[in-house]
């Protein structure tokens, strides 16, 4: 569980490089001025009980098949009590883990996302 749980916290680090990469690259102007403070931290995505039940059928058609029909982990990790802020788990269904997972950015919408995000934050 450690070594799905330092993969995930390597990954969602690769984003966040390849997002300040990508601000570099569209201009950036700062040049070596402080940047501003950090956001704060994301609130749980609020979604409805009917939001939910969505993700559940969005991830029983595209993640049930690695990681199992009840998110217990099979070919990948098991999806209980992810150590992510929901925004880090939205990024990561959204553009995948390379090698590993596929991207779902096409396949789902933001909202989409968020629902399967709800619904794997309320697995017990």
């Amino acid at each position: 569980a450690l070594a799905v749980t330092f993969g995930l916290a390597k990954f969602v680090r690769q984003v966040q490089a390849g997002v300040a990469a990508e601000n570099t690259r569209l201009g950036d102007n700062s040049h070596g001025k402080v940047a501003p403070p950090a956001a704060p931290a994301a609130a749980p995505i609020a979604l409805t009980p009917a939001d939910i039940a969505s993700g559940h059928q969005f991830y029983l058609q595209s993640c049930a098949s690695c990681h199992g029909d009840n998110a217990q982990g099979a070919y990948g990790p098991n999806l209980h009590h992810l150590p992510l802020a929901d925004p880090d788990i939205a990024a990561i269904i959204k553009t995948g883990f390379k090698g590993k997972m596929p991207a779902f950015a096409k396949k789902y919408s933001d909202s989409q996302v968020n629902d399967i995000v709800g619904y794997l934050r309320g697995l017990k």
